[in-house]
């Protein structure tokens, strides 16, 4: 039975890019340079797995008592492109990805929600669900009762999530 639920950002807070580029603002295909870093095809964007991540992946594909889902602010195939090409996605739990672009103000909090109401994750207790972001959406994540945790450039993934555990 699940027991906790982690969802994670992806720009930046899975994979770092120059300047803040998003996956999904250039419609693109991409494929693989090496070993976590991926190239979008039309402008030859790079996107770099940051520091812990793939071990943070492996380490939660041991936990079945643990769900891990996507909320991000982008198309939803690129994202979902990116996250195979760097080996992330067979440890997602499908009915955890809640991908959309959102033109303004993204609200996390509400689809965070949408993921938390699914029958699934429903008996999860709020205070066993954390979202990791590289943006601040601490007050949004406090008004749904659930932890979150801002991720830096220089956050190790491997560690903070150890914490979480």
């Amino acid at each position: 039975m699940l027991r906790k639920l982690i969802l994670f950002d992806c720009d930046e807070t899975l994979w770092s890019s120059a300047n803040a580029n998003y996956i999904g603002s250039i419609i693109s295909p991409l494929h693989v340079l090496e070993p976590g870093v991926i190239e979008r095809v039309k402008d030859e964007a790079k996107f770099i797995l940051k520091v812990g991540v793939a071990e943070t992946f492996g380490l939660l594909a041991r936990h079945s008592e643990i769900a891990v889902g996507i909320v991000s602010d982008n198309p939803r195939k690129p994202v979902v492109d990116a996250l195979q090409l760097l080996g992330l996605w067979s440890v997602i739990d499908q009915r955890a990805v809640n991908v959309k672009l959102w033109q303004g103000y993204c609200p996390k909090q509400l689809i965070v929600q949408e993921i938390m109401m699914q029958p699934a994750f429903a008996h999860i207790p709020p205070n066993h669900i954390y979202m990791l972001d590289d943006k601040d959406y601490s007050k949004e994540m406090e008004e749904i009762g659930i932890t979150f945790v801002q991720v830096s450039r220089a956050t190790n993934m491997y560690k903070l999530v150890m914490d979480l555990l």
